[in-house]
């Protein structure tokens, strides 16, 4: 198991798991740039233009220390869905369920990590449609992605 930084190696093995998906990728409509940082589409000027759509964006959560044996450290991550268009709730919506079939804990331990995907949030009735903002369709929090490491 790696230790000292988490975080990198964590956000490193979403973009390969997903990014060598097939099915992610013809749900985005291409091969390359499927999963991004948060802050690249929150720096984004124009989102709509400078970001290609649809797309994963992760976030980090937290970045701790939990004790335990060999002084387990904790790092979580979130992911998002962007799309837009008529279609983006179509789109979101498979891509959510995308990321739950491909995103196991044997795909972590392919990239030697210990992590596991979360239960999703579970939306019902108006809250499962994605939300709008500056043009966009995002469905904020499907999935928050726990990997621990011995501390460095």
């Amino acid at each position: 198991m790696m230790r000292g930084d988490l975080a990198t190696p964590l956000s490193a093995a979403v973009v390969a798991i997903l990014s060598a998906d097939a099915t992610v990728q013809a749900l985005c409509g291409r091969a390359t740039r499927l999963v991004v940082p948060f802050e690249d589409v929150n720096d984004a000027e124009d989102p709509v233009t400078e970001i290609p759509l649809p797309i994963v964006v992760y976030a980090y959560g937290q970045d701790t220390e939990v004790g335990g044996i060999g002084d387990q450290r904790e790092v979580s991550l979130t992911l998002d869905v962007i799309a837009e268009g008529n279609d983006a709730a179509r789109v979101i919506n498979q891509l959510s369920a995308r990321l739950r079939d491909v995103l196991t804990w044997n795909a972590f331990q392919a990239h030697g990590l210990d992590a596991v995907v979360r239960a999703p949030v579970i939306r019902d009735g108006a809250a499962a449609e994605p939300e709008a903002t500056r043009g966009l369709r995002i469905m904020r929090n499907l999935y928050t992605i726990w990997a621990t490491a011995p501390a460095a």
